[in-house]
């Protein structure tokens, strides 16, 4: 990675209890990881990025699902109308009945 920090991090594991358990009486383990600072920065670009990612998937998602909306209320419509003038919709579909 890089450099190590020269912090002293004692003070604070003072503050733990000597003994920590999880379930079932088995001990936690406590892993603490220390990043530099561009890789932080290198990271919050990257979620920077898939988050736009994600807003421009959400946009074309609603898009889609409104043209499908739409698309049903138009079939709805012209069955409904097919009904009104009796025109069998399942004949017409299978191509045994002239318009």
């Amino acid at each position: 990675m890089g450099k190590q920090p020269d912090h002293d991090f004692s003070s604070f594991f003072s503050l733990l209890p000597s003994s920590v358990e999880g379930e079932g009486g088995t001990p936690l383990r406590l892993e603490v990881v220390v990043t530099t600072s561009d890789e932080v920065l290198s990271l919050r670009v990257r979620v920077k990025e898939l988050e736009e990612v994600i807003e421009g998937l959400r946009s074309e998602y609603n898009r889609i699902e409104y043209l499908y909306r739409c698309e049903s209320i138009i079939n709805q419509r012209l069955i409904d109308r097919c009904r009104e003038v009796k025109v069998n919709v399942r004949d017409i579909l299978r191509g045994s009945v002239e318009v």
